[in-house]
């Protein structure tokens, strides 16, 4: 799967499967999600605070390909726009 499609479909796998908004799934690292059972990613939500969502076994494994796509090389926020830019940044100019 070409990297950024790769990106898009975890996007959507994650905002759907862990109930995310926009703002919280811009906002995500790598350091967020949990990749040993039990699976979760953690999200810092309105008003700072933080909550754990449980994720499926299938989202770790995608997340895991994504970070083998992109060579290890995911950056301080793990979705990117594809000027490397964090994406609300990007969202921000239009």
């Amino acid at each position: 799967m070409v990297r950024s499609r790769l990106r898009d479909f975890l996007i959507l796998l994650i905002m759907y499967e862990a109930g995310v908004r926009v703002s919280e799934l811009v906002n995500l690292k790598l350091e967020d999600f949990h990749m040993e059972q039990p699976y979760y990613l953690k999200v810092i939500g309105k008003g700072k605070k933080e909550r754990n969502t449980p994720l499926s076994r299938e989202v770790i494994i995608k997340v895991r390909n994504y970070i083998k796509v992109n060579n290890g090389n995911v950056s301080q926020k793990m979705f990117l726009c594809s000027l490397t830019i964090k994406m609300s940044h990007f969202l921000d100019k239009q």
